[in-house]
């Protein structure tokens, strides 16, 4: 299931108006989108409900899948320095839905 070079965007389900969620370590899944804009998988988040190091899981489950940028709502400072150490680009996008992360991030 690899997907090199894809984009991630935290989200709840596959749905063009689902909103992207605000907390990239917490959030419930990621849906890969190709570099064509085609969705490639949906990813349940391991980090979803950890206690501590959330960002970890989800980064490890990122890079397994060989995505090299991710969209989220916001990143903590353990996750931006993780993904910076990955050669992963954390890119932000509140108030989003999928549709519109994907049309402004997916070039």
């Amino acid at each position: 299931l690899a997907c090199e070079g894809c984009l991630a965007i935290a989200c709840e389900d596959t749905q063009a108006e689902s909103p992207v969620e605000r907390i990239f370590g917490r959030a419930t899944g990621f849906t890969l989108i190709d570099s064509d804009g085609s969705i490639q998988a949906h990813l349940k988040n391991p980090g979803a409900n950890l206690k501590l190091k959330a960002a970890h899981a989800a980064i490890k489950l990122l890079k397994q899948h060989g995505v090299s940028r991710i969209v989220a709502g916001r990143f903590g400072a353990e996750a931006i320095k993780t993904l910076a150490s990955e050669g992963m680009q954390p890119l932000v996008a509140n108030g989003f839905s999928q549709k519109q992360a994907i049309e402004l991030f997916n070039r």
